[in-house]
This record gives C-alpha cells, sequence and structure tokens, in this order.
C-alpha cells in the first residue's frame, strides 16, 4: 500500500511539473505553402514593387476565430522604419519613412489540451526583431488598408547585420535561400 503511495505522489509532481514547464514552452507550428523561391537575388528584386532596408518599431497581431472558436488566421501588422530604398516603383517611399508590413506569423496563447504559446508561421517564417535590421522584398496588399506582404514569406525577408540567429532555423532550405541571402549580405556590406 505504502508503494501505491508513493508511486501517486511520484505521478502527481510530474503531472504538475510538466503542466507548468509546458506553459512556459513555445510550439512553432508551421503548415506548407506553395509560393516562388527564387534562385538570384535579382529575380526576388525584379519581382518585387519594394525593396527596403530598415527596423521593425512595432507589431500588432491580428488573430481571428471562427463561430465556433477554431482559429481561422493569425498573422501580424508591423510598423517597419526604412532607413534605405534599394528599389521603389510607387516612387513613393523615402528614408525615414514608417510603412505597414503584412508579416505571416504570430504568437498565440494556447487555452486547448496543451497550455503554453504556439508560434504560428507560413513557410518557416520567423518575426521581425525590432533589435535588428532587415531587407525585405515587398508587393501591395490591402488588409483592409493599404499594406506591404513580404515577397515568399521567410524567402522575402533578411537581416542583414547578422544577429537573428531565430531567421535560418524554421526554414527549409534547399540550398537557394542561402544562396540568395549571401548576395544579399554581400550588397548590404558594399
Amino acid at each position: 500500500m505504502r508503494k501505491i503511495g508513493v508511486f501517486l505522489t511520484v505521478f502527481a509532481t510530474l503531472g504538475v511539473m510538466y503542466y507548468f514547464t509546458d506553459l512556459n514552452l513555445t510550439k512553432h507550428y508551421s503548415p506548407k505553402v506553395h509560393m516562388t523561391i527564387y534562385e538570384k537575388e535579382s529575380d526576388l528584386r525584379k519581382f518585387s514593387t519594394l525593396v527596403v532596408t530598415g527596423t521593425p518599431i512595432k507589431s500588432e497581431p491580428k488573430i481571428i476565430y471562427d463561430q465556433d472558436g477554431y482559429l481561422e488566421t493569425a498573422d501580424q501588422k508591423t510598423q517597419f522604419q526604412v532607413d534605405q530604398v534599394i528599389k521603389d516603383d510607387t516612387k513613393s517611399i523615402k528614408k525615414g519613412d514608417i510603412i505597414p508590413v503584412y508579416e505571416p506569423v504570430a504568437t498565440i496563447d494556447n487555452n486547448g489540451v496543451i497550455p503554453g504559446k504556439m508560434v504560428r508561421s507560413i513557410a518557416g517564417y520567423t518575426q521581425m526583431d525590432p533589435t535588428k535590421k532587415y531587407r525585405i522584398y515587398l508587393t501591395p496588399g490591402y488588409d483592409p488598408e493599404p499594406i506591404w506582404i513580404i515577397e515568399s514569406a521567410a524567402y522575402g525577408k533578411f537581416n542583414v547585420d547578422g544577429k537573428d540567429a531565430q531567421e535560418d532555423k524554421y526554414i527549409e532550405d534547399t540550398g537557394l535561400y542561402q544562396n540568395v541571402k549571401k548576395e544579399v549580405m554581400k550588397q548590404s556590406t558594399n
């Protein structure tokens, strides 16, 4: 009888430890989507309307649930301060401007069976860090107001100060991403 009591105590303690430890874990969910992955930076630039370097300032998550309480969409709108304009087909963006950028990522508080936080992203995209600098390749979009959309999700965003360790972590790379990133990094140092 004493063995059963000890077993139940240990089992309950482990269960409580798992529950509270799990609350602090962040799970990453990234569905696969079809997108264009460019072989060269020049191709990515050619199909983008706007190419800028700068820093994200503030992000606002946009999480929508359907009428039954199931997650419908999760993304965020990020205010991005432009430090350098590399290409602008609209001729309307200049250094110092703050532009709205759609990021296909959001962190969701998961109140389901396994509590904790879940990062939901598209194609391995990771959120831009406001302490780091990025080059982003953009196309125009609406949500319902005008917003810039990163071309090819994770494949159109590059950390140019080399400080974002998360950037390459979730991308499934065929080598093309790294090739384009090398070109971007070379251009950024010139």
